[in-house]
């Protein structure tokens, strides 16, 4: 009797185990977040402690002439705690070192990144996508531009490239124009190539470390055009231009998505160590 009883025991903890460790596991995807700000990347892109790179959702900064933005950003954020919220993980190649979000971001309990920088003329609404804030968004871009505020004051001939076109109903759909967010996507979705270029020079002098600042114009068909390096150094130059080589002949034949008309200048760096 005592042995049937054990022997029931023994499969009913036993079913229960593979019932419990065969259910679907919980999505990680956090829905908000406290971080501490390491690095501004951009006037739309952060960096936290951890190395996750964060985009803010629904507005975009312009990919040139970023500096007011960004210092703007850095000063409001830098080393500070922000909330991240309405959170979309991207899926980046499976290799990559860096997570990447897009998110909402509240600074000092009450600032909505977004909307400062909106206001000021120094972002533009991104409507790619419809998300809870984008009327709201959509108002404050509009309310800079009829008032002539930040980058929507300089005149057309020297407003960043790809905001020369100051009407929102260019905002509707990827194929009128390139925002931060979708190039600063694509070029994480391909960093990875280009580093195979450090790593198969890395064999040959493997106390290789160096960087590279590259420019190049994106023109409205997607293809990439005036590539150029604008500033590297490396402890091997020889080695070291061999990199280059290959990372400019990668990026010659990036191919982006179709645009009806308008060129954007981008640019990238690498750091190689």
């Amino acid at each position: 009797m005592i042995n049937k009883v054990l022997t029931f025991l023994f499969f009913f903890f036993l079913i229960e185990f593979l019932a419990t460790s065969s259910a679907p596991a919980q999505d990680s995807q956090p829905d908000s977040v406290l971080a501490e700000v390491a690095w501004v990347r951009s006037g739309t892109v952060l960096e936290l402690m951890d190395g996750t790179r964060v985009s803010v959702h629904g507005c975009y900064a312009p990919v040139m002439h970023d500096d007011d933005a960004r210092d703007f950003t850095r000063d409001l954020v830098i080393e500070k705690t922000v909330l991240l919220t309405n959170i979309q993980s991207l899926q980046m190649q499976r290799d990559s070192e860096h997570n990447y979000w897009f998110a909402y971001v509240t600074v000092d309990d009450s600032l909505d990144l977004g909307e400062q920088l909106l206001q000021r003329g120094l972002a533009a609404a991104d409507t790619l996508l419809d998300h809870p804030k984008l009327s709201r968004y959509r108002q404050l871009h509009e309310w800079a531009i009829a008032n002539s505020l930040g980058y929507w004051g300089l005149p057309s001939s020297r407003r960043p490239e790809s905001w020369t076109d100051t009407s929102t109903e260019g905002l509707a759909g990827r194929q009128t124009y390139r925002s931060r967010e979708d190039l600063t996507l694509f070029f994480e979705q391909h960093r990875d190539n280009l580093m195979q270029c450090y790593r198969s020079q890395r064999r040959r002098n493997p106390s290789l470390i160096g960087r590279i600042r590259v420019q190049f114009v994106i023109q409205p068909d997607g293809s990439v055009t005036s590539l150029e390096v604008l500033g590297s150094h490396w402890n091997d130059p020889v080695t070291g231009a061999m990199v280059e080589r290959c990372v400019l002949g990668k990026t010659a034949r990036w191919h982006y998505w179709e645009i009806a008309e308008g060129t954007v200048r981008t640019e990238y760096s690498l750091i190689f160590r």
